[in-house]
C-alpha cells in the first residue's frame, strides 16, 4: 500500500510540473546561483545576475495556444540588498538560452519594466529554456 501511495504522489507531482510549474520563488538568487527546479517546464535552469542585482523570482512566459512554446521570462529584479528598487535609469537586459523552437541564436534582449518586474521577450520561442542571464547596464548604487 505504501508503494501505491508513493506512486500516486509521484504522478501528482509530475503532473503539477507538467501543468505549468514553471516559476520559482525564493528569497533571492545572487550572482552565479543555480535554480534546481521548474523554470524550464519540468527541468532546471541556470540563472545569473551581474553585480548589484538580485533576482527575487522568475517565471517563464508561454503562449496561450501552445504552452510548450516558451516566449520569454518575467523576473522580479531588485538591488543586491533584496529590497531597493533599481533606479529608473538602469537598463535591464536578458540573455535567454534554450533548445527547440524558432528563437534561434542566443542574444541579449531588452526588458520592459513595470515596478520591479521586468518582461524579457524572445524573438521566437524555445521548447526548453536552459539558462537566463540578467544584466543591468549601467547601474550605480
Amino acid at each position: 500500500m505504501r508503494n501505491m501511495i508513493q506512486i500516486v504522489g509521484g504522478i501528482a507531482a509530475a503532473g503539477a510540473v507538467a501543468a505549468g510549474a514553471t516559476a520559482f520563488t525564493a528569497s533571492g538568487v545572487l550572482k552565479d546561483a543555480s535554480v534546481a527546479s521548474g523554470v524550464a517546464v519540468g527541468g532546471s535552469v541556470s540563472i545569473t545576475a551581474n553585480e548589484g542585482a538580485k533576482v527575487m523570482s522568475m517565471k517563464v512566459k508561454q503562449t496561450a495556444a501552445d504552452p510548450d512554446q516558451l516566449t520569454g521570462v518575467e523576473a522580479v529584479v531588485v538591488a543586491a540588498d533584496g529590497s531597493t528598487s533599481l533606479p529608473n535609469s538602469a537598463v535591464v537586459k536578458a540573455k535567454i538560452s534554450g533548445t527547440g523552437g524558432t528563437a534561434g541564436a542566443v542574444a541579449w534582449s531588452s526588458c520592459t519594466k513595470a515596478t520591479d518586474t521586468y518582461t524579457c521577450n524572445l524573438s521566437g520561442y524555445y521548447t526548453a529554456i536552459t539558462a537566463v542571464e540578467i544584466a543591468m547596464i549601467p547601474y550605480t548604487p
